[in-house]
């Protein structure tokens, strides 16, 4: 009996430990001993702050610094596919490098070079515009400068707008001005923050210094003329709202537009040439389609120009015939034109957003785009131009002036302006101005 049981005792000891040992067996076999080491030397670092270097991939990541040295290992790693990217913060800006690491047939030894950033300034700046200058990249990798732009200095390329890309090493030069709005544009007494990023193939190399520039204030300009009013009279506001007026040489034209309906229904247009000292129409031709709204008015010493947005901007300039009224041809515009204007060869149109475009009226083809350099940005309404001078008149905004533009747009100064917002068009050297139904003509007295 106590035989049987030390028999049995052997026995499941024995069990124990065959099993012990299968599973140290297991253990040895199914230990992993592909490991690596991955190491390198990092160079043209600063000493005054660390160098992270970050070995990782999809599922996997490993993390750690440099030596003052520059030197760096990273033990037990998994054999993959992985991105090395060591970065530092320079006195001069990030940097960073960013490499392909294949780990798995031996332990992998790079040299690694950190890269310069560049240094951005700016050499001039006005109330509109801010001239940028930084030096060029000598990185080997280059693919690109891009230039980012904020109100705040917590700038980089997640936080800033980016406002332009140049994808030559030699190109160092940016200037950043007033845009078409007030958003893709710089106004005056304004602090805007800039950095210029490098990149190559792998993404972000560099980013510059964070730059801080404040633009002029609105330079002072003077008030060039006075209006003295000669005569007014009301227009016939029983066919609509005067959304623009010409001078053909004898006589005023205005472009009325009349809606009785809602958005999509129709809206007649009528063109009337108006003899205002004899208080009598002339000529009155009568256009009507589905809502169009009315860009402006013009003549050209010879045909008038009348331009309508109709529904899904369709944008078109009218070509008409005086005598008749028939239309001749017609161009396409931009959307948003609120007046017209000829001078020298060229149809000037005015838009809502401070542009303005000279078209060769033959064709259509753009001769010229300037921008206003007048603030805030939008309401742009009434559009008159004479010989070194372009005048504008806003509606909502600026009440009270009707400013003076060179021909690069360029405020040179300003006129008191006694309604707000009015279509305008010169008359030999008279100034007429609309509000809604009513025209007024002044004389233009220099206060020169």
């Amino acid at each position: 009996m106590n035989q049987e049981r030390g028999l049995g005792s052997a026995l499941k000891q024995l069990i124990f430990l065959f099993i012990c040992l299968s599973l140290l067996g297991a253990c040895k076999k199914n230990k992993s001993t592909d490991f690596y080491t991955v190491s390198g030397s990092i160079t043209n670092i600063d000493a005054g702050s660390d160098v992270s270097v970050r070995l990782s991939n999809a599922g996997i990541s490993y993390q750690t610094q440099a030596a003052t040295s520059g030197s760096f290992s990273i033990s037990d790693v998994v054999p993959g596919d992985y991105t090395l990217k060591i970065s530092q913060e320079k006195s001069s800006g990030h940097v960073e490098r960013n490499v392909k690491a294949s780990v798995g047939s031996d332990n992998l030894v790079l040299s690694l070079i950190l890269p310069d950033p560049v240094v951005v300034s700016s050499p001039s700046h006005t109330d509109r515009s801010i001239t940028l200058a930084w030096t060029r990249s000598s990185d080997g990798g280059f693919r690109e400068y891009k230039v980012y732009r904020d109100y705040n200095p917590g700038l980089d390329e997640t936080t800033g707008d980016l406002i332009n890309v140049l994808t030559k090493p030699e190109d160092t030069t940016f200037i950043d001005m007033h845009g078409m709005t007030m958003t893709d544009g710089l106004t005056p007494n304004t602090t805007y923050y800039y950095r210029v990023m490098v990149m190559d193939e792998y993404g972000k190399i560099a980013g510059s210094n964070l730059l801080k520039v404040t633009t002029d204030a609105n330079p002072p300009v003077p008030e060039l003329y006075t209006l003295v009013e000669v005569t007014n009279f009301a227009g016939n506001g029983r066919i609509g709202v005067i959304y623009g007026m010409a001078y053909d040489g004898n006589f005023l034209w205005m472009a009325y537009k009349y809606s009785s309906g809602g958005y999509y229904d129709s809206v007649t247009v009528t063109l009337v040439q108006y003899d205002y000292i004899n208080n009598k129409s002339l000529k009155s031709f009568t256009y009507k389609d589905v809502y169009p709204s009315v860009g402006g008015l013009e003549f050209d010493g010879t045909y008038l120009w009348l331009q309508l947005t109709k529904p899904g901007n369709n944008d078109l300039l009218y070509k008409i015939d005086p005598s008749d009224g028939s239309i001749i041809n017609s161009l396409s515009t931009d959307y948003g034109a609120r007046d017209l204007a000829y001078y020298n060869g060229a149809v000037y149109i005015n838009y809502y957003y401070n542009k303005m475009d000279l078209i060769n009226p033959v064709n259509g083809a753009l001769i010229r785009h300037i921008t206003d350099q007048i603030p805030p940005g939008t309401n742009c309404r009434g559009l008159a131009v004479r010989p070194g001078e372009i005048w504008v008149s806003y509606y909502l905004v600026n009440m009270g002036i009707l400013y003076i533009m060179d021909e690069n747009a360029s405020v040179i100064g300003y006129v008191k302006n006694p309604l707000d917002g009015p279509q305008i068009c010169f008359m030999n050297n008279q100034l007429v101005l609309n509000d809604l139904t009513r025209v007024y003509i002044y004389n233009i007295i220099s206060r020169k």
